[in-house]
């Protein structure tokens, strides 16, 4: 298994739950010590795609809490499976000019090391970055510690992690890493394709990375 970002074994079996917690640790350390981070006009594009993929509206309110630091995770690094990863994101890419090899690899620096995201939160579009730690203390328990913070805190559908997005500039595609997890042995990651209109992403696909 590749990590970018950060080392956890594999999410399947009994470090599932220790695994999750060292994680969000080592990924904080990672940010502070191994990235010098984006350009500001690279920042900007960054948050306004995150800021798009994450939207998630809910007319109950409901909405994910995102952690505050990026990862990319794949459960196979050989380069046969790269190769595989390439493909299926190639079949999603009809026309645009893109370099999918090119976008791939791009992805893949972006997120060799954890980086702290600047993204706002926003509640009203369905995601709360958590940069206050206010849920980081439920994530370093067990199912009971996620269950007491879904009771104490009845919106929360979940938790994310995203990756730095991946572009070209003068091109339209966009890769962008999410896991998402519910409890701490459960979850999964997806390597998702857009297009980008400007004002809103047109999802053409996605890649799955890991799962349980």
């Amino acid at each position: 298994m590749m990590l970018f970002s950060g080392v956890f074994s594999s999410p399947r079996g009994p470090l599932a739950k220790a695994a999750w917690i060292g994680f969000i640790v080592l990924a904080g350390i990672l940010a502070l010590s191994c990235n010098s981070g984006p350009s500001p006009e690279e920042a900007a594009n960054d948050n306004r795609l995150l800021a798009l993929a994450l939207a998630q509206p809910s007319d109950q309110d409901r909405y994910h809490v995102v952690i505050p630091d990026t990862s990319l995770l794949l459960e196979d690094d050989s380069g046969a499976a790269l190769d595989r990863l390439h493909d299926q994101i190639q079949g999603y890419v009809q026309g645009g000019g893109a370099d999918v090899k090119s976008l791939l690899k791009r992805l893949l620096k972006r997120n060799k090391y954890s980086s702290r995201l600047t993204l706002m939160s926003s509640k009203d579009n369905g995601y709360v970055v958590d940069y206050n730690a206010d849920f980081f203390p439920f994530f370093q328990g067990n199912e009971g510690d996620w269950k007491r913070m879904y009771a104490l805190y009845p919106k929360v559908v979940g938790v994310k992690q995203v990756s730095l997005p991946a572009y070209e500039k003068g091109h339209d595609i966009v890769l962008i890493y999410v896991c998402r997890r519910t409890m701490p042995a459960s979850g999964s990651g997806y390597i998702y394709v857009y297009r980008d209109n400007g004002t809103s992403l047109t999802p053409l696909g996605s890649v799955q990375t890991w799962s349980p």
